[in-house]
């Protein structure tokens, strides 16, 4: 998935409260609530993006090494990925 870009799935509707972004997904009605960095990382699927351009934007956002924030990233589009909220791009 490294160099895959990905992006928000079309099919998930969501919303931003108050710095928390609030996910359902009308096929299964499960509703998704991400905390701040979980927020930043969703929004910026908006446009289609790779992991490795997401870990450094998290890492910059932070003023983080990359390498200190590339597992917990690659941990949270894997969930992501798992529940179908993404998608990869052609």
């Amino acid at each position: 998935m490294k160099n895959e870009r990905i992006r928000q799935s079309h099919t998930i509707a969501w919303r931003d409260l108050e710095g928390e972004s609030v996910l359902i997904d009308p096929s299964s009605g499960t509703v998704f609530v991400l905390n701040e960095v979980g927020s930043r990382i969703w929004q910026l699927l908006e446009s289609p993006t790779t992991p490795t351009a997401l870990e450094e934007q998290v890492a910059a956002d932070h003023q983080r090494p990359t390498a200190h924030v590339r597992e917990d990233v690659a941990e949270f589009l894997d969930a992501l990925s798992n529940r179908r909220l993404i998608e990869n791009v052609e």
